[in-house]
């Protein structure tokens, strides 16, 4: 009798971390090719969509994006025609802001919730393909296509700490999958 409850106290424990998984990024790909509006997001246990909304005339770009049923959210730019600032708002309440290191030089990002903060970078200057986060305390994260100067498809290797939640790592997304579409 007493295996037969170990067992089952095994697999709902099994059940319940599924249940509460931290979402690690895997990947993301362009759902058509040569259609940079709307992509397919990976996870560890989840598939999600970042999908584009809609362009105003003074140039302001709305996105929205779920992760299975319960995660979603929308990034809008800041100010219209100013790619180097962007706002993500989750249904959560969280806020996450994603803006240039440097002006108008869209190789470095510093993302934060003003409690957390990051820096994005490519790893090379003038190079797309590689993107990376390097945090003493977080860990890493590198971000890189799947075929040189093919920017429809890209794999993520996703090696921060589990505190980090999946809205954080949808914006470190976000910047890397805007900054190398063309077409905007």
């Amino acid at each position: 009798m007493k295996s037969v409850q170990l067992i089952f106290l095994i697999i709902s424990c099994h059940f319940s971390f599924s249940a509460f998984a931290q979402n690690w990024l895997d990947g993301a790909e362009q759902k058509w090719d040569n259609n940079p509006k709307e992509w397919t997001i990976y996870t560890d246990s989840l598939e999600g969509e970042l999908n584009f909304r809609w362009q105003l005339s003074n140039g302001t770009e709305a996105w929205d994006y779920i992760i299975g049923d319960d995660i979603s959210g929308n990034i809008e730019q800041t100010w219209g025609n100013d790619r180097t600032e962007w706002t993500l708002r989750a249904t959560n309440g969280e806020i996450i802001t994603m803006k240039t290191v440097w002006q108008n030089d869209l190789t470095e990002w510093r993302i934060t919730d003003n409690t957390e903060s990051f820096k994005l970078q490519q790893k090379w200057n003038n190079d797309k393909n590689e993107w990376y986060i390097d945090d003493k305390e977080w860990g890493e994260m590198l971000l890189e296509t799947n075929y040189h100067n093919d920017f429809r498809d890209w794999k993520v290797t996703d090696d921060l700490k589990d505190g980090l939640n999946i809205h954080f790592r949808m914006a470190i997304m976000f910047v890397v999958l805007t900054n190398t579409i063309s077409g905007f």
